[in-house]
């Protein structure tokens, strides 16, 4: 958005309040509660009046005003959402730039549905700059070569307010005649589909490109880096100790150290009362209150059980601190969209006191009753690296977010932070803005972190990029090439309710198959050329086959030669000891096949039976250590019960199919 400048203010006294003659507006916004006092904001809109001419420019402000529901005529109050209300404001500059730089001296009244669709053509191609020089918002939007449907829907819904208003008589100038229903998929559909983008697919919110896995991988293995660093676990002591009775004075900790003084913290552990060269306490200089002692004592406890080690000066400044929190609170939220695929709009909707937590760490919902937040469906559940990363952030905080004994529900993705929440003052979750702001910041430490490679594969992260990250991981959840602690994460949660309710949804399917898709073609570009691997399998050996034989004739052949083989293999799932790709023509050969359907049962697969499967490939990097296991776990029973049975006729078979799959990864 353009800057509004909006800040906290307190109403001015005079009769020309919210009078449209003014560049400056109070808006007096809902407030959380009805326990709540409004809270007045001051909206400035001097920046537009350089933009615009002074005709638009009044128009500008009474379309404002009216959206916002018109002014009190006895209070002269203008009362609403201030997010909502500020975005009018956004979109209705949006509008009036491009109208004064395509059609200055033509009144909205006289535009034509030419003129609208040239307008929304624009506004999707992000070809309109309205925003604030230098501005967080410019920033955001310097890359995007195409919008999602926000931006353009709210741009048409300017433009169909401007008719209604005008239609009503409320302002002197708007579209005359109104929009058709089809009026946004008329105009955008053949540009997408110009850049490979359906209309389907952006009205739901795919529109966006996905992230390149590499770079995914990347992105979360620095925020999983993040929250479990030393930094962050000596602030999470610190802030733990805070919340609590024994907390130490903010003010004390870190202003009293300035000047050359030592911090109230130095001083308590370079004290005669803390510190003895003969194992007793020597005389003080000077008394010092029991009660401070038990609270440095204490939080020196804390520090040093996290530290591992003696902490005789407290290690961060708090402008450290500040820093160090910015950067945990980037990655939490990058570790929980990620790894759930949630929306940020959910995030609103995110408070600690709705779950509970079982004794294997997993956060519950309290309640069966799906509560919403305006039709945006909470988080059900959450285990593995998400709920650590709620834990963290919960804990990265001057006050208690879950358990409160006041039974004030505080958003998990609220920043409190700062020592002015530690007498339980509200607190209010992050913007969207903030949290867009956080998800790109994150990426930029680790492109900071593992170089600019990951810039070269995908320089801006949005959102909505995460939709897919979830089931591009679930997919690799054995792959030798992802990161350890995202592969363990996956082991424990994949089968759980918590992943079921996340990965649930109309879309899921959709984004799933895609996902199994990239993955099948990696995977065959991988049998066939990479060098750093050993697959062993059917299928992995007529790749390999055919690609020797091409690279003979003619290299530019092998594409065509992936593509065949990739078309071939109809359904994909991926277990600890090797990959089930099943192949259109070989699918009545499967060992797991339902004789009554005549389909195979993948997902009922074992060792046992995918070891001696046609459909069975497996990677030397990802599965041969559990394939080792297997083989060891079957002679181990051999071994001790040489009885001829059933059970020891599979386990002789597990054996010799394991021995084989090794030795096909030791040839190739």
């Amino acid at each position: 958005m353009f800057n509004t400048n909006v800040k906290r203010a307190v109403v001015p006294d005079t009769p020309l309040l919210n009078d449209q003659s003014q560049d400056v507006f109070y808006l007096f916004s809902y407030p959380k509660s009805p326990s709540e006092e409004s809270e007045v904001h001051e909206i400035d809109f001097s920046d537009a009046r350089h933009k615009v001419s002074k005709e638009d420019f009044g128009l500008l402000k009474a379309l404002w005003i009216e959206m916002s529901g018109g002014v009190d005529p006895v209070t002269r109050e203008i009362t609403g959402k201030l997010n909502t209300i500020r975005a009018y404001a956004s979109n209705l500059m949006r509008l009036f730039v491009w109208k004064e730089s395509h059609y200055p001296d033509t009144p909205l009244r006289q535009w034509t549905e030419s003129h609208c669709r040239e307008f929304i053509v624009d506004v999707l191609f992000n070809r309109i700059a309205f925003y604030t020089e230098g501005s967080m918002a410019e920033k955001n939007n310097a890359t995007k070569q195409i919008v999602g449907r926000g931006p353009v829907e709210s741009a048409c819904d300017m433009l169909r307010k401007s008719q209604r208003l005008y239609a009503l008589g409320l302002v002197h100038d708007g579209l005359a005649s109104s929009l058709p229903a089809s009026f946004i998929q008329d105009t955008v559909e053949e540009h997408l589909a110009a850049d490979g983008i359906s209309f389907a697919k952006w009205i739901d919110g795919e529109g966006w490109n996905s992230i390149p896995f590499a770079a995914h991988m990347f992105n979360l293995a620095h925020a999983i880096n993040v929250i479990e660093s030393d930094e962050c676990r000596i602030l999470r002591a610190f802030f733990k100790h805070q919340q609590s009775e024994l907390c130490v004075s903010h003010h004390t900790m870190f202003y009293s150290g300035r000047y050359n003084k030592p911090s109230s913290y130095d001083d308590y552990c370079a004290s005669p009362d803390f510190t003895s060269s003969i194992g007793e306490k020597r005389k003080t200089k000077r008394k010092r209150k029991k009660e401070f002692i038990l609270k440095y004592s204490s939080l020196k406890r804390a520090l040093e059980e996290v530290a591992g080690k003696p902490v005789n000066t407290f290690p961060y400044t708090w402008e450290e601190i500040i820093k160090i929190y910015r950067k945990v609170f980037n990655a939490c939220l990058t570790i929980i969209v990620a790894l759930t695929g949630a929306r940020i709009s959910e995030m609103e909707n995110f408070f600690a006191d709705d779950y509970k937590q079982e004794n294997d760490g997993v956060w519950t919902f309290k309640s069966d009753i799906v509560k919403t937040n305006h039709g945006v469906p909470a988080l059900r559940s959450m285990g593995g690296l998400v709920a650590k990363a709620a834990d963290v952030i919960c804990d990265m905080s001057y006050t208690p977010k879950r358990n409160r004994p006041d039974g004030k529900r505080f958003p998990i993705f609220s920043m409190t932070h700062q020592p002015r929440f530690s007498n339980g003052t509200n607190a209010r979750v992050a913007s969207e803005n903030t949290l867009r702001t956080s998800l790109q910041a994150n990426y930029d430490d680790a492109i900071d972190k593992f170089g600019e490679e990951l810039a070269e594969l995908c320089e801006k992260v949005h959102p909505h990029m995460f939709r897919h990250t979830f089931a591009e991981f679930a997919i690799r959840r054995f792959d030798g090439r992802v990161f350890e602690a995202i592969r363990q994460h996956f082991k424990h949660t994949y089968q759980s309710k918590f992943t079921k309710e996340y990965v649930g949804g109309k879309d899921r399917e959709s984004i799933k198959k895609g996902a199994e898709r990239r993955y099948i073609r990696e995977l065959i570009e991988r049998m066939a050329l990479d060098v750093n691997d050993s697959f062993s399998g059917s299928l992995a050996l007529a790749i390999q086959r055919k690609v020797k034989d091409c690279m003979v004739i003619e290299p530019s052949e092998v594409e065509a030669v992936l593509t065949e083989f990739e078309e071939k293999i109809v359904d994909i799932t991926v277990h600890e000891y090797g990959i089930c790709m099943v192949q259109t023509e070989t699918r009545s050969l499967s060992k797991c096949l339902d004789k009554d359907t005549g389909l195979p049962q993948i997902e009922n697969g074992c060792f046992d039976l995918c070891s001696g499967c046609v459909h069975s490939v497996s990677s030397a990097n990802s599965h041969k250590e559990e394939i080792i296991r297997i083989v060891l776990s079957h002679k181990d029973f051999l071994e001790k019960f040489p009885f001829k049975t059933k059970a020891h006729k599979v386990s002789e078979a597990a054996v010799r199919n394991g021995e084989k799959i090794l030795k096909q990864m030791r040839r190739t």
